[in-house]
């Protein structure tokens, strides 16, 4: 059986100031790895000497563009992803194939990669961006090699790029803030799911997800193993975004009503029921109708629906839940993340400085 070489090699200077390059070339049919060794003067020539050879060996199609490549690797990997997943993965393929477009693509080196890193840093992309562009860029190249397309991945050994992390306005609202947004939004489906999400930690993608009967009777408690997905522009039913998000919610007192509300006007589906033929709202549909009456609540800042759920974890965590606790509750995988999710307030840290007074009495 036979396997391609990564196209790197390990050099070697030896005593007698010569380079040694050496590459595996395969397996025999014991299993033991072909390893060729290439003796140079020089490092750059014993790598030419490599090089030469895998060209040799192993002749790459000049045109083939990158575009092509690309495509060719996109249909491939459907069949590893969730249709949506696979869907939002084109618009990380456009902007890899709206730079490189029809360059061949065995002509790309790993300068190229570096300035087109470089490229998405100036135009202020995300750190979370950037990182998805790199992670499929070492796909498809390494997709290319092992289709004998190029001979080695120049996304390897790209240089790390320190994107700024992108930060969008998000917080916690304060009990007197919820409370004037009790006062304030109007007694119907969207208040109420306003105010479900604010008590029971939701994301908005698991609440236009909910049935009728994923909500207890008497609002004590909402069942959560489904959420709401984009693919090619349409909402889907997809699972949870993990293991852990598939979860039994107990609420509290003063938010079951609002679950209640839900359950007794659910729609035909779900609670939350569209005319297309899914019966699944958008997630922009709802976060537009959630813009529209929040933003009218006066004497709050207005943040977007997830920072209902900060909101949710915020509270827990002023109310001395353990964190392992939070994270169950609210569905996340590690600890780390409940962390991000916490916005200590002056008051809490206020009330926690009292017990150094009496510790002086």
């Amino acid at each position: 059986m036979k396997r391609r070489s990564n196209g790197e090699g390990s050099f070697t200077q030896l005593p007698n100031g010569k380079w040694r390059c050496q590459i595996m070339v395969g397996y025999t049919d014991e299993g033991k790895k072909i390893v060729k060794s290439f003796m140079a003067p020089t490092k750059a020539e014993a790598r030419k000497k490599m090089q030469d050879y895998l060209v040799q060996e192993h002749p790459v199609d000049e045109n083939l563009s990158f575009s092509a490549v690309a495509d060719l690797w996109y249909g491939d990997y459907r069949t590893e992803v969730a249709e949506s997943t696979y869907w939002n993965y084109s618009f990380t393929l456009g902007t890899l194939k709206g730079y490189f477009k029809n360059k061949p693509i065995c002509k790309i080196k790993q300068l190229d990669i570096n300035r087109f890193l470089d490229y998405l840093v100036e135009r202020g992309l995300s750190k979370s961006t950037i990182g998805k562009c790199r992670c499929m860029l070492l796909q498809i190249f390494s997709f290319a090699q092992d289709n004998d397309i190029v001979l080695k991945n120049p996304v390897l050994r790209a240089k790390k790029v320190k994107a700024k992390k992108h930060v969008y306005k998000k917080g916690a609202y304060t009990s007197d803030q919820i409370n004037s947004i009790r006062e304030s939004l109007p007694d119907d489906l969207l208040g109420n799911s306003i105010l479900t999400l604010i008590g029971t930690g939701l994301r908005v993608q698991e609440l236009l997800a909910l049935r009728k009967e994923d909500l207890a009777p008497d609002g004590s408690w909402i069942l959560v193993n489904k959420a709401v997905k984009m693919a090619y522009r349409l909402p889907v039913l997809g699972t949870t975004k993990s293991e852990r998000s598939n979860r039994k919610i107990p609420v509290s007192g003063q938010y079951q009503a609002n679950v209640r509300y839900l359950r007794e006007h659910a729609g035909e589906k779900f609670i939350w029921t569209a005319a297309r033929d899914s019966g699944l709202f958008t997630i922009e549909e709802f976060r537009n109708r959630y813009k529209t009456v929040m933003s009218k609540v006066s004497g709050i800042p207005y943040y977007p629906p997830h920072c209902c759920r900060h909101t949710y974890i915020t509270r827990l965590q002023a109310s001395g839940v353990p964190l392992d606790m939070i994270r169950m509750l609210a569905g996340h995988e590690d600890s780390n993340t409940t962390l991000d999710y916490t916005h200590t307030s002056f008051e809490t840290l206020q009330q926690l400085v009292v017990s150094l007074d009496k510790e002086a009495i």
